[in-house]
């Protein structure tokens, strides 16, 4: 050895005694410096070439740690997009591409590919040091940034809150055989004995004026295998209700599992792509195409096997914070069909676009396809896919409703509301939350426009 910190082969030694945030870098670092070793000398055929039965090389492994240092460390870590190239990469067309692809690239371009990745995971690691130590949570959350997971099973039940310090414990237990209450163990746990079989309780509503427009990257944030959400109401009128606008760039099998929701009100629309999905007791796997909904009643399993690319869809529920469970002993699609059944005094719908016909609609120069969503649900809910022509108009001095909420799916519109008589102007993607006493008027300016619009009865 030249140096003591420096072995034979030029990897820089781990050190023996440090802080927790040293040693893991170091050894990090030593194992990235190891794969340059064994990789430094070689010529291209010698990059490409594969031993035995593999079908991995050493080109391979290097394009494949570049695309894992920026997966990990820009991605997850600080909630990044992929950048190039793996930002321009059909993955659901092949899975392996950063293997595959490596086969066409020289040994200069696959070093500095994967030499640049490790000096960006660098000084990524120390921005994020930078404001906290290890025990920080990264940026990038998941699926619509929850901030509870629940873990049962086995007589044990875990809830791990995002962000949590480790006091103020709460065990949530839950039994048909007992009244819900709120017991207080000596060491100060909280524990909430709920019964399942009682209905979902909404929180108190509180309204206010919600426009959300579609701005920019900056409105959206990553979420659980690369989708993509933006959210539609950020007060959530009090816990009460959640929007949530889901973009899926790169489509193929979605990482998903059998699970189902305590809800009062769930709905998912498509707004743009095709997604499958499968629904317990309600047949095989179907694709949902644009304009296509669903109804996702209390509790009803369900899973979601595989999107195109772009997918997009709108999600509506209620309440905002609500438990999902994994579902351990169903597997879908279920033995049985039945369409009619009943789920906590709703039914599911499917609500096919291009198999429902256009009717008038209440405002003047509007029509609607109705997804039977409002019978499903005894009136509680309703959604609709409305279209108007320029200058038709929807004026209202007040409503009957908890949640009165519209998207503009495609054209543009003008938002007149309140005494002042202020005017917005809002694109397609822009969304708007209306409390109900509000006067207001929205103003097709467009030479068509479509809105997807839905009410939930107080």
């Amino acid at each position: 050895m030249t140096n003591s910190n420096i072995d034979d082969q030029g990897r820089p030694e781990p050190p023996i005694s440090s802080d927790e945030v040293a040693t893991l870098l170091g050894f990090l670092d030593f194992q990235r410096a190891t794969l340059e070793w064994k990789c430094r000398s070689l010529n291209a055929i010698e990059l490409q070439k594969k031993i035995a039965s593999s079908s991995m090389t050493l080109g391979g492994l290097l394009k494949h740690m570049a695309y894992v240092e920026n997966n990990w460390f820009s991605d997850w870590l600080l909630g990044r997009e992929k950048l190039s190239p793996w930002r321009e990469v059909d993955w659901s067309q092949d899975r392996d591409w950063d293997w595959n692809s490596a086969a066409d690239d020289s040994p200069a371009r696959l070093f500095e590919l994967w030499q640049n990745a490790c000096a960006l995971s660098r000084s990524n690691v120390a921005s994020a040091l930078a404001t906290g130590d290890l025990g920080q949570p990264a940026i990038r959350k998941w699926a619509d940034n929850p901030n509870t997971a629940i873990i049962s099973g086995y007589g044990v039940r875990l809830c791990l809150r995002h962000g949590g310090t480790g006091e103020n414990i709460v065990v949530r237990l839950h039994t048909s055989d007992r009244k819900a209450q709120t017991l207080q163990a000596p060491n100060g746990t909280t524990i909430e004995i709920i019964n399942p079989n009682v209905g979902v309780k909404l929180p108190a509503l509180r309204e206010s004026l919600v426009v959300t427009p579609l701005t920019s990257d900056a409105s959206w944030t990553v979420g659980r295998a690369g989708m993509r959400y933006r959210d539609l109401i950020p007060s959530r009128l009090g816990g009460v209700f959640i929007a949530s606008h889901i973009h899926i760039p790169n489509g193929g099998p979605v990482p998903d599992y059998v699970h189902y929701h305590r809800i009062k009100f769930q709905m998912i629309y498509c707004k743009s792509g095709w997604v499958r999905v499968v629904y317990e007791d309600q047949g095989e796997s179907f694709v949902m195409n644009a304009g296509d909904c669903v109804l996702q009643p209390p509790e009803i399993r369900h899973r979601v096997l595989e999107s195109s690319d772009n997918l997009e869809v709108i999600e509506i529920g209620a309440p905002a914070e609500h438990e999902t469970f994994a579902e351990h002993a169903i597997t879908l699609p279920t033995s049985t069909l039945q369409p009619d059944r009943d789920f906590s005094g709703q039914r599911f719908v499917r609500h096919v676009a291009e198999q429902t016909p256009w009717l008038p609609w209440r405002f003047e120069g509007f029509e609607a396809r109705n997804t039977g969503i409002d019978v499903a649900t005894s009136g509680y809910a309703s959604a609709l896919t409305v279209r108007g022509t320029k200058s038709s108009v929807i004026q209202e001095r007040k409503h009957q409703h908890q949640l009165m909420f519209i998207f503009i799916l495609s054209g543009s519109a003008t938002l007149e509301t309140g005494n002042d008589r202020e005017i917005k102007q809002l694109q397609a993607g822009a969304s708007i939350t209306l409390p109900s006493t509000l006067n207001y008027k929205l103003e097709v300016s467009s030479a068509n426009a479509e809105l997807l619009v839905v009410e939930v009865k107080n």
